[in-house]
């Protein structure tokens, strides 16, 4: 039987475990031997033991060196070679609207060495980190553990993406590690124009710009190097099933609502096949608009 470790990076800026956190952790636990929950938000006492009482270790720490810390941090309290593969993934995603054991059932049957959700090549070819895998391999490598010993608290989070989520993946690969991910972009010629279509109706000042240089602009558009799960993130979820949504697209940007509207729609018409509850979901986006209302 597989052995699985798993460590959770966690943030709330009103240090609360939020409900969508505790539905994602009941996932883990259930695939998982170990899962170890690191925190950098003074949670309650009640959070603290809610959690402890689901088999979930609990590690408050000082909030620096954003989530790669807390990787690392929760990596270094396992003993590697007892499990077969390590998760590292944190609470920037909704989800899983799908069962993780189907998921894993999936990818064990893909010949790769580490895995995630989503891939993108923004600075170079990495698989996302808010959820990755590692087989045996390379858990027990001691590129994989000077890899975490050598991780610094960064302030900049460009710098952590660029030498960490971009830096891991391409030392990996460099190595003859091979990377795979559930949810491929594929994008088909009718769903670009519609996407198009809708970029330009949204605003239309750009209008003039495509009418004057229009293969540069549809190239800027649809160039696979955009972050995909943010770009793409319904066309992937309705026609690749993938398990997550993106916390930022409901929090972060002027399309927030617009976005929840289009999530909501996509729950109501049924366009997954998913138990996940929504209320979840609206209950956060209600807590985050109420406090930026403030």
């Amino acid at each position: 039987m597989m052995s699985r470790a798993c460590v959770f990076a966690h943030f709330d800026k009103d240090d609360k475990v939020d409900e969508y956190v505790y539905y994602y952790l009941n996932e883990l636990v259930s695939i998982v031997n170990k899962l170890i929950f690191v925190t950098v938000s003074a949670i309650s006492e009640e959070d603290s033991e809610k959690l402890k009482d689901l088999g979930i270790e609990v590690i408050q720490r000082e909030n620096i060196g954003y989530d790669f810390y807390s990787y690392k941090i929760g990596i270094e309290r396992l003993d590697l070679n007892q499990y077969d593969e390590v998760i590292i993934c944190n609470d920037s995603v909704f989800g899983p609207l799908y069962s993780l054991k189907s998921i894993f059932d999936q990818m064990e049957k893909k010949q790769c060495d580490f895995w995630g959700i989503t891939d993108s090549i923004q600075l170079a070819y990495h698989i996302q980190s808010y959820f990755l895998v590692f087989n045996k391999s390379i858990i027990v490598s001691t590129i994989f553990s000077q890899f975490w010993d050598e991780i610094a608290i960064l302030d900049d989070k460009s710098e952590i993406i660029r030498r960490y989520e971009v830096g891991l993946s391409q030392l990996l690969v460099s190595h003859g590690y091979k990377a795979e991910v559930f949810s491929h972009l594929v994008i088909n010629s009718h769903y670009s124009s519609k996407r198009l279509l809708k970029r330009l109706l949204k605003k239309p000042y750009k209008i003039f710009k495509f009418l004057v240089t229009p293969s540069r602009y549809i190239k800027d558009i649809f160039k696979k190097s955009v972050n995909s799960s943010i770009k793409f993130w319904d066309f992937l979820l309705v026609q690749n099933k993938m398990p997550f949504v993106k916390k930022s697209l409901l929090t972060d940007g002027e399309e927030s609502i617009d976005n929840l509207k289009r999530l909501k729609s996509i729950f109501e018409k049924k366009l997954i096949d998913t138990r996940y509850p929504f209320y979840i979901i609206e209950n956060f986006f209600e807590r985050m608009y109420h406090e930026n209302e403030k």
